[in-house]
């Protein structure tokens, strides 16, 4: 009797181990897929209608990842050419927590590195964006202690690319239709 009762004190000790060290995968990491081809474009003359052909700010897949040490945001575009005389690209990217809300603009202009611009109730320096014509991607990753650790992030993100005469952007989590209003990720618990 005392073998089988030890037995299944084991057990019990080694499956609550391992729904402890378990947690659902959502809970750290949101991915959205975007359709292609519902980027738009405004300008002096034009307010908002849509863009289908324009590539460079159609987003297409978006992921956030709710790290122990990081936020990290990744933008997945349709075909990200490099930024050309007159041009710029600009991600920006919002972040809703318990303690605040922060924004992270990401500039690249002709021939210079991207800039980020950390805006948020504590000054902050993102750590080093990236952004890959080659890969078609934009990443952005923020220490958490910029955010002052919180327990959950929700994000929202919009790329736009163009000039003075006209900008092409999109919002990966919302499909087709411009809107002030930023669509914001489910919330996000640390992983």
């Amino acid at each position: 009797m005392r073998k089988n009762a030890g037995s299944v004190i084991a057990l019990l000790t080694l499956l609550g181990l391992v729904a402890g060290l378990s947690s659902p995968a959502y809970a750290e990491k949101h991915v959205a897929d975007d359709p292609a081809g519902d980027a738009v474009v405004s300008s002096a003359v034009i307010d908002y209608q849509p863009a289908p052909d324009h590539t460079d700010a159609d987003v297409v897949r978006s992921t956030v990842s709710h790290r122990r040490g990081s936020v990290v945001i990744r933008l997945r575009l349709r075909d990200l050419h490099r930024v050309t005389t007159g041009d710029q690209l600009q991600a920006i990217v919002k972040l809703k927590t318990p303690q605040g809300r922060w924004y992270v603009t990401l500039t690249q202009r002709q021939g210079k590195r991207a800039q980020v611009q950390f805006s948020g109730p504590n000054p902050c320096t993102p750590a080093g964006p990236l952004v890959s014509p080659a890969d078609d991607l934009i990443r952005i990753s923020l220490p958490r202690t910029c955010l002052k650790k919180p327990r959950w992030v929700q994000v929202g993100s919009s790329v736009a690319f163009g000039n003075a005469d006209a900008y092409f952007q999109d919002d990966p989590l919302r499909s087709g239709a411009y809107s002030d209003r930023w669509q914001l990720t489910p919330r996000l618990k640390r992983g």
